[in-house]
């Protein structure tokens, strides 16, 4: 029979051996080992104290950024107001392939300012008339007897002209009544033939062509939340054009916004064009952007506003300014800017 003196000298047993066990491990710890637990301390206690040093640094750049961002508010704040454009007519025309957060953000400006929305034309890449296959189908569509690009191109520029930017209807008459004339002029001209009797080189109606592109795809008309969703009755006289593209649209300038602008120009037209790039232009920016092209022409410069930054805040603010006093200015956050806010 066991007694408790064996179990309790048992139990001493063990603990003095631990106790020994610890005792000699320790007595083999390398000095190697200790010096390079010493280092890891010390990475750590500087590193804790580069991260307090980082998060000062940030304080300091958010406060930065905190007042100037105040006195932006402020200086913004005799510009805004609901209701600027209130029963001003005023339409979009994008190119596809921008992004659709930054519409939307230019959309719910426009429709945020009261004034009377008549859609967005989206233009598609079908209207690249460099593309022999959509000459041919923009040169069926508008019942021309040549597909020639020289051809198409006139009279798709013509026909766009006239149902963009219709006349004041006691003038309709007289503008439309010349019209044909002068389309038909201008493609004989352009294949070096002479106007004698204008041939019937275009069939259908002059104000049916944004519904004959609708229809046969080259454009597609967004008319959530316009005042009216019927294609052929807008835009009307006096709209004013809110137009947005950038280096990711699918098709170029060149093919439909270019030619508008030249006609404008060289016509003289008295339209409001307001032209948007969604995102700000970095400082690399050359002319291939779409504002920045706008900008580098002196007779487009001197005719269409711009802002390079119209999905921000400033940039909407700033854009619906424009739309509003019908002012030439050029603004953004690009070098080619003049200023991110027009004066109040």
């Amino acid at each position: 029979m066991i007694n408790l003196r064996y179990h309790i000298v048992s139990i001493v047993g063990i603990f003095l051996a631990l106790g020994i066990g610890v005792a000699l491990g320790s007595t083999f710890i390398d000095g190697v080992v200790v010096a390079e637990l010493e280092e890891r301390v010390d990475n750590i206690d500087e590193d804790r104290n580069n991260l307090r040093d980082d998060l000062d640094v940030a304080r300091d750049e958010l406060a930065d950024v905190v007042s100037a961002q105040a006195a932006q508010d402020v200086a913004a704040i005799p510009l805004l107001g609901g209701g600027r454009l209130t029963d001003v007519p005023v339409m979009i025309i994008a190119a596809e392939g921008v992004d659709p957060a930054a519409f939307q953000t230019i959309r719910a400006a426009i429709l945020g300012s009261d004034a009377e929305y008549e859609g967005t034309l989206w233009l598609t890449d079908r209207l690249n008339l460099s593309d022999g296959d959509n000459r041919a189908d923009v040169a069926v569509t508008l019942g021309l007897v040549d597909d020639a690009e020289t051809l198409v191109r006139v009279a798709l520029e013509t026909r766009l002209v006239t149902a963009l930017f219709p006349p004041a209807p006691e003038t309709v008459g007289n503008v439309l009544g010349g019209t044909a004339v002068d389309i038909a002029g201008e493609l004989l001209a352009s294949a070096d033939a002479e106007l004698s009797v204008a041939p019937p080189v275009i069939q259908g109606g002059l104000d049916s062509v944004l519904t004959q592109l609708r229809d046969a795809a080259f454009v597609v008309y967004d008319n959530e939340f316009a005042a009216t969703g019927a294609l052929d009755q807008v835009p009307a006289h006096g709209t004013r054009f809110v137009l947005v593209s950038n280096a990711e649209a699918d098709l170029d300038p060149s093919e439909i916004f270019v030619p508008l602008f030249d006609a404008v120009v060289e016509e003289g037209l008295d339209v409001t064009i307001v032209a948007l790039e969604p995102a700000p232009l970095d400082d690399n920016a050359d002319a291939t952007s779409f504002v920045s092209m706008i900008r580098s022409n002196p007779d487009y410069r001197s005719t269409f506003a711009t802002v390079d930054h119209a999905a921000t805040f400033n940039g909407t603010l700033a854009a619906l300014v424009v739309t509003d006093t019908r002012e030439v200015l050029h603004l953004g956050t690009s070098p080619d800017a003049l200023a991110e806010l027009p004066p109040a």
